[in-house]
Protein backbone atom coordinates (compact mmCIF):
# COMPACT_ATOMS: atom_id res chain seq x y z
CA UNK A 1 0.00 0.00 0.00
CA UNK A 2 1.22 3.49 -0.86
CA UNK A 3 0.84 6.16 1.81
CA UNK A 4 -0.71 9.32 0.43
CA UNK A 5 -1.52 11.23 3.60
CA UNK A 6 0.25 11.71 6.93
CA UNK A 7 -1.89 12.87 9.84
CA UNK A 8 0.72 14.78 11.82
CA UNK A 9 -0.21 18.39 12.39
CA UNK A 10 3.02 19.98 13.64
CA UNK A 11 2.18 23.10 11.64
CA UNK A 12 -0.78 23.63 14.02
CA UNK A 13 1.69 24.65 16.70
CA UNK A 14 3.19 27.58 14.80
CA UNK A 15 2.31 31.08 16.07
CA UNK A 16 0.32 31.87 12.92
CA UNK A 17 -2.06 29.04 13.78
CA UNK A 18 -2.22 29.09 17.57
CA UNK A 19 -1.09 31.86 19.91
CA UNK A 20 0.49 30.23 22.93
CA UNK A 21 0.21 33.04 25.46
CA UNK A 22 3.46 33.80 27.37
CA UNK A 23 1.77 33.01 30.70
CA UNK A 24 0.58 29.67 29.32
CA UNK A 25 4.05 28.83 28.03
CA UNK A 26 5.47 29.63 31.46
CA UNK A 27 3.07 27.13 33.03
CA UNK A 28 4.23 24.47 30.54
CA UNK A 29 7.87 24.65 31.61
CA UNK A 30 9.35 21.30 32.66
CA UNK A 31 6.34 19.37 31.32
CA UNK A 32 7.94 18.52 27.96
CA UNK A 33 5.19 20.27 26.04
CA UNK A 34 7.18 23.49 26.01
CA UNK A 35 9.68 21.71 23.79
CA UNK A 36 7.09 20.81 21.16
CA UNK A 37 6.17 24.44 20.55
CA UNK A 38 9.77 25.66 20.19
CA UNK A 39 10.05 25.19 16.39
CA UNK A 40 9.34 28.45 14.57
CA UNK A 41 9.23 26.66 11.23
CA UNK A 42 7.85 23.25 10.30
CA UNK A 43 8.55 21.36 7.08
CA UNK A 44 6.13 19.33 5.03
CA UNK A 45 6.55 15.58 4.92
CA UNK A 46 8.28 13.77 2.08
CA UNK A 47 5.48 11.30 1.41
CA UNK A 48 7.45 9.03 -1.00
CA UNK A 49 10.19 8.63 1.62
CA UNK A 50 7.78 7.82 4.46
CA UNK A 51 5.67 5.52 2.30
CA UNK A 52 8.75 3.44 1.47
CA UNK A 53 9.90 3.56 5.09
CA UNK A 54 6.73 2.28 6.79
CA UNK A 55 6.81 -0.76 4.53
CA UNK A 56 10.10 -1.66 6.20
CA UNK A 57 8.44 -1.81 9.60
CA UNK A 58 8.27 -5.23 11.26
CA UNK A 59 5.26 -5.09 13.59
CA UNK A 60 6.34 -8.26 15.39
CA UNK A 61 9.76 -7.01 16.49
CA UNK A 62 8.78 -3.32 16.49
CA UNK A 63 11.70 -2.22 14.34
CA UNK A 64 12.57 -1.12 10.81
CA UNK A 65 14.39 -3.65 8.62
CA UNK A 66 16.68 -2.86 5.70
CA UNK A 67 19.18 -4.49 3.36
CA UNK A 68 19.48 -7.98 1.95
CA UNK A 69 17.24 -10.39 3.84
CA UNK A 70 16.27 -7.50 6.16
CA UNK A 71 19.51 -8.10 8.05
CA UNK A 72 19.86 -4.46 9.18
CA UNK A 73 17.45 -3.54 11.97
CA UNK A 74 16.77 -0.16 13.58
CA UNK A 75 14.74 0.06 16.77
CA UNK A 76 13.01 3.35 17.41
CA UNK A 77 12.91 3.73 21.18
CA UNK A 78 12.45 5.89 24.24
CA UNK A 79 15.92 7.43 24.05
CA UNK A 80 15.20 8.70 20.54
CA UNK A 81 11.92 10.23 21.71
CA UNK A 82 13.59 12.07 24.57
CA UNK A 83 16.51 13.48 22.57
CA UNK A 84 14.55 14.43 19.47
CA UNK A 85 11.22 15.70 20.87
CA UNK A 86 12.04 16.58 24.48
CA UNK A 87 8.98 14.75 25.80
CA UNK A 88 9.51 12.94 29.12
CA UNK A 89 9.79 9.16 28.91
CA UNK A 90 9.65 8.57 32.67
CA UNK A 91 6.72 9.18 35.00
CA UNK A 92 3.18 8.03 35.61
CA UNK A 93 1.76 5.93 32.75
CA UNK A 94 -0.89 7.61 30.61
CA UNK A 95 -3.69 5.23 31.51
CA UNK A 96 -7.26 5.79 32.71
CA UNK A 97 -10.49 3.87 33.23
CA UNK A 98 -12.68 5.25 30.46
CA UNK A 99 -15.82 3.85 32.08
CA UNK A 100 -15.59 6.43 34.85
CA UNK A 101 -15.38 9.42 32.51
CA UNK A 102 -18.28 11.75 31.73
CA UNK A 103 -16.94 13.87 28.83
CA UNK A 104 -19.33 16.81 29.20
CA UNK A 105 -18.66 17.14 32.92
CA UNK A 106 -14.92 16.76 32.37
CA UNK A 107 -14.83 19.48 29.70
CA UNK A 108 -16.89 21.85 31.82
CA UNK A 109 -14.62 21.31 34.79
CA UNK A 110 -11.31 21.56 32.88
CA UNK A 111 -12.09 24.00 30.06
CA UNK A 112 -15.02 25.99 31.40
CA UNK A 113 -17.58 24.81 28.82
CA UNK A 114 -18.40 22.08 26.30
CA UNK A 115 -18.41 24.17 23.12
CA UNK A 116 -15.47 22.24 21.64
CA UNK A 117 -16.98 18.79 22.31
CA UNK A 118 -18.12 16.78 19.26
CA UNK A 119 -19.86 13.41 19.17
CA UNK A 120 -20.25 13.79 22.95
CA UNK A 121 -16.76 12.31 23.37
CA UNK A 122 -14.01 14.06 21.40
CA UNK A 123 -12.59 17.57 21.44
CA UNK A 124 -12.38 19.35 18.09
CA UNK A 125 -8.99 20.98 17.49
CA UNK A 126 -10.40 23.73 15.21
CA UNK A 127 -13.07 24.62 17.81
CA UNK A 128 -10.47 24.53 20.58
CA UNK A 129 -8.25 26.90 18.62
CA UNK A 130 -11.16 29.23 17.93
CA UNK A 131 -11.88 29.58 21.63
CA UNK A 132 -8.40 29.50 23.19
CA UNK A 133 -5.80 30.10 20.49
CA UNK A 134 -6.29 33.73 19.50
CA UNK A 135 -5.39 35.75 22.59
CA UNK A 136 -2.78 38.50 22.34
CA UNK A 137 0.30 38.50 24.62
CA UNK A 138 -1.07 41.34 26.78
CA UNK A 139 -4.37 39.59 27.52
CA UNK A 140 -5.14 38.94 31.20
CA UNK A 141 -6.99 35.70 31.91
CA UNK A 142 -9.62 35.20 34.57
CA UNK A 143 -8.72 31.50 34.80
CA UNK A 144 -5.42 30.68 33.14
CA UNK A 145 -5.73 26.99 34.02
CA UNK A 146 -8.43 26.58 31.36
CA UNK A 147 -6.00 27.94 28.77
CA UNK A 148 -3.10 25.77 29.93
CA UNK A 149 -5.23 22.64 29.61
CA UNK A 150 -6.51 23.76 26.21
CA UNK A 151 -2.95 24.31 25.01
CA UNK A 152 -1.85 20.84 26.12
CA UNK A 153 -4.90 19.18 24.54
CA UNK A 154 -4.17 21.06 21.31
CA UNK A 155 -0.55 19.86 21.35
CA UNK A 156 -1.61 16.29 22.11
CA UNK A 157 -4.05 16.20 19.21
CA UNK A 158 -1.59 17.83 16.84
CA UNK A 159 1.63 15.82 17.31
CA UNK A 160 1.50 13.42 20.27
CA UNK A 161 -1.65 11.39 19.53
CA UNK A 162 -2.91 12.88 16.24
CA UNK A 163 -5.79 11.38 14.28
CA UNK A 164 -7.32 11.83 10.84
CA UNK A 165 -10.41 13.48 12.35
CA UNK A 166 -8.57 16.49 13.86
CA UNK A 167 -9.99 15.60 17.24
CA UNK A 168 -8.55 14.29 20.49
CA UNK A 169 -10.42 12.15 23.06
CA UNK A 170 -11.66 14.24 25.96
CA UNK A 171 -10.38 11.58 28.38
CA UNK A 172 -6.91 13.15 28.14
CA UNK A 173 -8.22 15.99 30.28
CA UNK A 174 -8.14 13.63 33.27
CA UNK A 175 -4.33 13.93 33.23
CA UNK A 176 -4.52 17.72 33.17
CA UNK A 177 -6.91 18.48 36.01
CA UNK A 178 -4.05 19.29 38.36
CA UNK A 179 -1.90 21.72 36.38
CA UNK A 180 1.08 21.14 38.64
CA UNK A 181 1.11 17.42 37.80
CA UNK A 182 1.00 17.65 33.99
CA UNK A 183 4.73 16.98 33.76
CA UNK A 184 4.46 13.89 35.96
CA UNK A 185 3.32 11.69 33.09
CA UNK A 186 5.40 9.75 30.56
CA UNK A 187 4.07 11.65 27.53
CA UNK A 188 7.00 10.56 25.36
CA UNK A 189 6.19 6.91 26.03
CA UNK A 190 2.55 7.63 25.15
CA UNK A 191 3.58 9.27 21.87
CA UNK A 192 5.77 6.31 20.93
CA UNK A 193 3.01 3.84 21.81
CA UNK A 194 0.54 5.70 19.61
CA UNK A 195 3.08 5.75 16.78
CA UNK A 196 3.84 2.03 17.05
CA UNK A 197 0.14 1.21 17.21
CA UNK A 198 -0.50 3.25 14.08
CA UNK A 199 2.28 1.47 12.17
CA UNK A 200 1.03 -1.90 13.43
CA UNK A 201 -2.29 -1.17 11.72
CA UNK A 202 -0.75 0.06 8.46
CA UNK A 203 -2.26 -2.80 6.44
CA UNK A 204 -5.75 -1.91 7.64
CA UNK A 205 -5.77 1.70 6.45
CA UNK A 206 -6.53 2.82 2.90
CA UNK A 207 -4.05 5.59 2.24
CA UNK A 208 -3.30 7.61 5.39
CA UNK A 209 -1.48 7.05 8.66
CA UNK A 210 -1.39 9.06 11.88
CA UNK A 211 1.45 9.68 14.31
CA UNK A 212 4.41 11.97 14.83
CA UNK A 213 6.15 11.19 11.55
CA UNK A 214 8.32 14.29 11.70
CA UNK A 215 9.93 12.49 14.62
CA UNK A 216 10.23 9.29 12.54
CA UNK A 217 11.90 11.21 9.72
CA UNK A 218 14.40 12.75 12.13
CA UNK A 219 15.11 9.33 13.65
CA UNK A 220 16.09 8.06 10.20
CA UNK A 221 18.17 11.18 9.51
CA UNK A 222 20.12 10.41 12.67
CA UNK A 223 20.67 6.72 11.91
CA UNK A 224 21.00 6.71 8.11
CA UNK A 225 22.96 9.88 7.20
CA UNK A 226 22.77 9.13 3.48
CA UNK A 227 19.07 9.94 3.55
CA UNK A 228 19.95 13.43 4.75
CA UNK A 229 22.05 13.91 1.62
CA UNK A 230 19.17 12.90 -0.59
CA UNK A 231 16.36 14.82 1.09
CA UNK A 232 18.16 17.89 2.34
CA UNK A 233 20.89 18.26 -0.27
CA UNK A 234 18.91 17.16 -3.33
CA UNK A 235 21.48 14.69 -4.57
CA UNK A 236 20.72 12.90 -7.81
CA UNK A 237 21.20 9.66 -5.95
CA UNK A 238 21.37 8.83 -2.28
CA UNK A 239 25.00 9.53 -1.38
CA UNK A 240 26.94 9.56 1.88
CA UNK A 241 26.59 12.72 3.92
CA UNK A 242 30.35 13.20 4.20
CA UNK A 243 31.36 16.22 6.20
CA UNK A 244 27.83 16.81 7.44
CA UNK A 245 28.49 15.76 11.03
CA UNK A 246 29.57 19.25 12.08
CA UNK A 247 26.34 20.58 10.66
CA UNK A 248 24.07 18.16 12.53
CA UNK A 249 21.79 19.46 15.33
CA UNK A 250 23.40 19.57 18.75
CA UNK A 251 20.92 21.52 20.86
CA UNK A 252 18.06 20.04 22.92
CA UNK A 253 15.60 19.05 21.60
CA UNK A 254 17.08 17.99 18.28
CA UNK A 255 13.83 18.47 16.36
CA UNK A 256 14.07 22.27 16.48
CA UNK A 257 17.20 22.40 14.34
CA UNK A 258 16.06 19.48 12.18
CA UNK A 259 12.87 21.40 11.34
CA UNK A 260 14.92 24.43 10.32
CA UNK A 261 17.06 22.30 8.01
CA UNK A 262 14.03 20.57 6.52
CA UNK A 263 12.21 23.85 5.88
CA UNK A 264 15.25 25.42 4.26
CA UNK A 265 15.55 22.64 1.69
CA UNK A 266 12.01 21.37 1.70
CA UNK A 267 9.92 24.41 0.91
CA UNK A 268 6.82 22.61 -0.26
CA UNK A 269 5.42 19.13 -0.75
CA UNK A 270 6.34 19.07 -4.44
CA UNK A 271 9.66 17.29 -4.66
CA UNK A 272 11.59 15.24 -7.22
CA UNK A 273 11.57 12.04 -5.15
CA UNK A 274 9.77 8.82 -5.91
CA UNK A 275 8.91 6.03 -3.55
CA UNK A 276 10.75 3.57 -5.79
CA UNK A 277 14.01 5.49 -5.23
CA UNK A 278 13.86 4.87 -1.50
CA UNK A 279 12.56 1.34 -1.90
CA UNK A 280 15.64 0.37 -3.90
CA UNK A 281 17.95 2.16 -1.49
CA UNK A 282 16.43 0.50 1.57
CA UNK A 283 16.65 -2.90 -0.16
CA UNK A 284 20.35 -2.41 -0.88
CA UNK A 285 21.37 -0.60 2.31
CA UNK A 286 24.68 -1.76 3.78
CA UNK A 287 25.67 -1.80 7.43
CA UNK A 288 28.51 0.68 6.91
CA UNK A 289 25.93 3.28 5.85
CA UNK A 290 24.15 3.03 9.22
CA UNK A 291 25.13 5.16 12.20
CA UNK A 292 24.64 2.99 15.28
CA UNK A 293 25.67 5.68 17.76
CA UNK A 294 24.34 8.92 16.28
CA UNK A 295 24.12 10.74 19.58
CA UNK A 296 27.78 10.30 20.46
CA UNK A 297 28.38 13.78 19.01
CA UNK A 298 26.26 15.39 21.74
CA UNK A 299 27.74 17.03 24.82
CA UNK A 300 27.46 15.23 28.14
CA UNK A 301 25.19 18.00 29.45
CA UNK A 302 22.97 17.88 26.33
CA UNK A 303 19.92 16.77 28.33
CA UNK A 304 18.74 19.45 30.79
CA UNK A 305 17.10 18.71 34.12
CA UNK A 306 14.78 16.87 34.72
CA UNK A 307 15.27 14.93 31.47
CA UNK A 308 18.88 14.01 32.18
CA UNK A 309 17.75 11.52 34.80
CA UNK A 310 15.46 9.66 32.40
CA UNK A 311 17.82 8.54 29.66
CA UNK A 312 18.65 5.24 31.40
CA UNK A 313 15.25 3.95 30.30
CA UNK A 314 16.30 3.82 26.65
CA UNK A 315 17.86 0.39 27.15
CA UNK A 316 15.08 -1.03 29.31
CA UNK A 317 12.66 -3.83 28.61
CA UNK A 318 9.29 -2.41 29.60
CA UNK A 319 5.76 -1.93 28.39
CA UNK A 320 4.83 1.55 27.21
CA UNK A 321 1.28 2.82 27.40
CA UNK A 322 -1.11 5.28 25.81
CA UNK A 323 -4.57 4.87 27.37
CA UNK A 324 -5.84 1.52 26.02
CA UNK A 325 -2.77 0.86 23.87
CA UNK A 326 0.17 -1.15 25.22
CA UNK A 327 3.40 -1.99 23.40
CA UNK A 328 6.47 -3.91 24.57
CA UNK A 329 9.60 -1.75 24.40
CA UNK A 330 12.50 -4.17 23.76
CA UNK A 331 15.66 -2.57 22.30
CA UNK A 332 17.31 -6.00 22.25
CA UNK A 333 15.51 -7.01 19.05
CA UNK A 334 18.09 -5.20 16.91
CA UNK A 335 20.81 -7.47 18.29
CA UNK A 336 18.77 -10.60 17.54
CA UNK A 337 18.81 -11.09 21.29
CA UNK A 338 15.74 -9.93 23.12
CA UNK A 339 16.33 -8.51 26.55
CA UNK A 340 13.90 -10.88 28.19
CA UNK A 341 14.04 -14.66 27.71
CA UNK A 342 10.28 -14.87 28.05
CA UNK A 343 9.01 -12.01 25.94
CA UNK A 344 6.06 -14.11 24.90
CA UNK A 345 5.03 -14.45 28.53
CA UNK A 346 5.54 -10.74 29.04
CA UNK A 347 3.27 -9.87 26.12
CA UNK A 348 0.68 -12.40 27.28
CA UNK A 349 0.79 -10.90 30.77
CA UNK A 350 0.20 -7.45 29.28
CA UNK A 351 -2.86 -8.69 27.40
CA UNK A 352 -4.34 -10.41 30.43
CA UNK A 353 -3.91 -7.53 32.85
CA UNK A 354 -6.27 -4.58 32.69
CA UNK A 355 -3.64 -2.30 34.15
CA UNK A 356 0.00 -1.90 33.28
CA UNK A 357 2.46 -4.41 34.79
CA UNK A 358 4.91 -1.58 35.22
CA UNK A 359 5.23 2.03 36.10
CA UNK A 360 7.48 3.93 33.74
Amino acid sequence: MTIRKIYDFAQNLLPKHYNFHPEVVKKLERTGFENLIKPTKVANHCIPFLSALVKRYNNKNKCFEFGVNNFIQLFIGLGDVLRITGLPIDGEPVIVDERKIVPSALCSRCLGNTDMLVNDVDISLPLLKEQFGKFKPDHVFENIDFHVRAAVIYILGSVVVPSSSSTVPSLYLTFLEDIKKIGNYAWGAAMLTHLYYSMDKIDDVKSGISGNFHFVSMFIFEHIPCVVSQLLHHGRGIIPAEGDNDDLPKEFPLMVEWHKKMVKKFKDSRNPFRESTFTVYFDELLEDKVERKPYARLQRDFLPSPYDGQIGLEHSLTSIICVEKRILHDPGVVMNKKLDKSNWLQVRKMKLKKTSPYKI
